[in-house]
């Protein structure tokens, strides 16, 4: 349960908009594990989350906001402030609050749950009614699309930033609206099928896709996401397996600046060669993978604007070899390599190497010891580290780390 704790947690903070967070995965860990949401904040809180504050609503949808000391409000709800937030609430809610007149001070994303087809109308109505409000808005439908429905959304007012969500094996992604301007998808247990794709590849607009335990999807529907060609983004569970032709195709004919790669067991070279032909790439994840069959790093070295790695939780023994060349990335800034339990000092000497590095993740790296209080105080750049569960390093032993590098902001050292 820890575990799965702690995946959830990494998750939001590998998370570009909290719209893309496993909301479904967190709600069923709550409800599994019995912590009360007030228990679950106290324990979130020692997790340097910057990139917003989770909120989830309670009491009749009036959510509790306090994240990593950051406080926000929400009253019926008619007002928002403070950092990011996210809203989450049924349309129905939304809209009564719009007849009253809402005040928004942003950024705050409403993710809006619509079920009935009556729902959707007023919310159309409403939008129409109301002037622009400054604010991002994820329509969530776990219910199959009736073709009224399909029409509604297809015609309504589409707000700066409005994503579409589809959740639960019912959802007949074949009936995707055509909406011109959409930018963001998500699709989350469900099939996607060759038709359904047919219908994705006509948001010619769409830019981010997120897809979340798809069942079974094929070959043939995978290879054609490269027919959206403004496509930036495409975030995959762990769970999720692309043919390594399928990933040659994607970086062959997409920009794309992140991609998530989900389930290669085990990543191999080939993939990794994939992955040079796309130098528009910014931010790459191999988290939770095995990389032991992985010697040659030199693919990533053709990646001019590399800039975030994320190896949280990798498995097998990574080469030196492979460690040597990581360190001649010259524009990397932040490295995830939390959870590694092969993880060794000595594979810290290559990371110290990296001129750019401002962000590094260690947390509950158990195999780190005292030794690598010298190598991290060579890391003068350093802007945020995280050691948290480090425990085979004693207390007295960080403080030399403190005064080395007293710029940075540590998580994890003792008081």
């Amino acid at each position: 349960m820890a575990n799965q704790l702690e995946e959830l947690l990494w998750a939001i903070v590998r998370a570009d908009s909290l719209d893309e967070l496993p909301w479904m995965a967190f709600q069923d860990y709550l409800q599994e594990s019995g912590l009360a949401l007030d228990g679950w904040l106290r324990q979130a809180r020692e997790h340097p989350f910057r990139q917003g504050i989770l909120s989830l609503n309670r009491e009749r949808y009036r959510p509790v906001m306090d994240w990593a000391g950051l406080t926000a409000t929400l009253n019926g709800p008619t007002e928002c402030s403070g950092g990011m937030l996210r809203v989450s609430l049924p349309a129905v809610v939304f809209t009564s609050e719009l007849k009253k007149g809402i005040s928004v001070r942003w950024p705050v994303t409403f993710q809006l749950h619509v079920n009935q087809l009556s729902e959707l109308q007023e919310l159309e109505k409403r939008l129409r009614a109301h002037p622009p409000i400054p604010a991002r808005m994820t329509l969530s439908f776990s219910r199959p699309l009736t073709p009224a429905m399909v029409a509604i959304l297809e015609s309504m007012p589409q707000p700066t930033g409005l994503k579409l969500q589809f959740e639960g094996e019912e959802i007949g992604v074949e009936r995707i609206p055509a909406m011109p301007q959409l930018q963001s998808l998500i699709l989350s247990n469900t099939t996607l099928t060759t038709t359904g794709m047919e219908a994705l590849t006509r948001l010619r607009s769409l830019q981010s896709l997120v897809l979340l335990h798809l069942h079974d999807p094929t070959e043939a529907a995978l290879r054609r996401l490269t027919e959206c060609s403004l496509l930036r983004s495409i975030i995959l569970d762990s769970r999720q397996i692309v043919p390594t032709t399928v990933l040659a195709d994607w970086t062959r004919t997409l920009r794309l600046q992140r991609l998530s790669l989900g389930a290669f067991d085990p990543l191999t070279t080939r993939d990794l060669e994939c992955l040079q032909q796309c130098p528009t790439l910014r931010d790459i994840s191999f988290a939770m993978m095995n990389l032991a069959a992985v010697r040659d790093a030199s693919p990533l070295l053709h990646l001019p604007k590399l800039e975030r790695l994320d190896f949280m939780r990798y498995r097998g023994l990574i080469s030196p070899e492979f460690w040597r060349m990581l360190s001649e990335l010259p524009r990397l800034v932040e490295l995830n390599l939390a959870m590694c339990e092969t993880l060794r000092e000595k594979d810290l000497e290559s990371v110290a190497e990296l001129p750019a590095l401002r962000v590094l993740h260690l947390h509950d790296c158990q195999g780190l010891g005292a030794g690598i209080i010298p190598i991290l105080a060579r890391m003068r750049q350093l802007e945020e580290l995280d050691v948290r569960g480090c425990t085979n390093v004693r207390p007295r032993e960080w403080e030399g780390l403190r005064r080395a590098l007293p710029r940075c902001q540590m998580v994890g050292l003792p008081s």
